[in-house]
């Protein structure tokens, strides 16, 4: 897998780079891994970054729960770790940052290109919805007399493809279904599922999200299920800083590499940061804009070229 990987190899090769060079440096130079970046175990993203920043607090973190019902708070003791507000990021401390990842995507490669320049991260708003209905026998119960759980979360996934494809830039997955009681034989009575809504612009973020939770309620009138909804994460679209732009472009165009401005529809940890300080982000190809999968591949060749660029730019920066 190279989704962080990457990073975090460029961003060592880079701070060796300095350390056996003894390259000069008139501001430190920090490396950082962020914890929760994508909320695979915790369904909340950027929980690291958002932790480290101070926007979610030390006492949030009992409330932050896990499938297994151990909470963020838990898990950082269990590790060692212990939560300290102290510790939270200062700004006046940051001079800049960079984050180097792939694109995830198949823009770079079908421009035959080896970097990109992150301009915006688009903002991202991710649901949970539960929708109930009532389990009854699959042979016995007529169709017309039915509160199908499954059936009302398929229209409600339909229409969040239909308004984000109408809406021309945002984009709405369903990534986890949860079917009880999941048995053959046996008519769905409660169905959980996830909702993740991007775009590159607050307002229209928000107006595709309302758009899809306000078609919910007739859905389930019609078919006599109940549904509540919870907000698990939101986050802003991002602009990023020109300067660190300008940074990342000078050091490409001094080694002879085109390059693309970009938006990023993936979130990154950068866009909190971004909120503390001047932030940049280079990309590198993902071969078939594939990620999340075992397929997910960058060419070596590629990640070599963004971390000499990585290098020049950090240079530049800390001076």
């Amino acid at each position: 897998m190279f989704d962080g990987v990457v990073g975090t190899v460029t961003s060592l090769e880079v701070l060796r780079t300095i350390s056996e060079n003894k390259i000069p440096h008139k501001n430190p130079i920090d490396f950082v891994i962020f914890a929760e970046e994508d909320g695979s175990r915790f369904a909340s993203v950027l929980l690291g970054s958002k932790i480290w920043a101070g926007i979610v607090r030390d006492e949030d973190l009992s409330k932050i729960i896990d499938r297994d019902g151990i909470s963020y708070f838990e898990a950082m003791t269990k590790s060692g770790l212990i939560p300290q507000n102290e510790s939270i990021l200062d700004e006046k401390k940051i001079k800049a940052m960079i984050e180097p990842h792939i694109e995830q995507s198949r823009v770079l490669e079908s421009k035959c290109l080896s970097i990109g320049i992150v301009e915006t991260i688009a903002g991202i708003k991710q649901l949970e919805i539960i929708i109930e209905g009532a389990s009854n026998h699959a042979g016995a119960t007529p169709m017309n007399l039915r509160n199908d759980a499954l059936c009302g979360a398929t229209e409600i996934i339909l229409n969040a493809e239909k308004f984000s494809s109408d809406n021309g830039t945002s984009v709405a997955t369903v990534g986890l279904l949860e079917v009880n009681p999941g048995k053959t034989n046996i008519i769905p009575g409660k169905v959980k599922l996830t909702l993740d809504i991007r775009d590159k612009d607050d307002v229209a973020l928000n107006e595709i999200t309302e758009r899809i939770l306000e078609s919910i309620f007739p859905i389930c009138r019609n078919r006599g299920l109940t549904y509540t909804i919870k907000e698990v994460s939101y986050t802003k679209p991002v602009l990023l800083s020109k300067r660190v732009v300008r940074v990342i472009e000078n050091a490409a165009k001094n080694q002879g590499i085109d390059t693309l401005k970009m938006v990023s529809g993936a979130v990154h940890d950068a866009s909190v940061i971004a909120e503390l300080s001047d932030v940049g982000m280079i990309f590198v190809p993902s071969k078939g804009g594939r990620s999340h999968c075992p397929e997910e591949n960058t060419d070596l060749k590629d990640i070599e070229i963004a971390a000499n660029i990585l290098l020049e730019s950090v240079i530049e920066l800390s001076r």
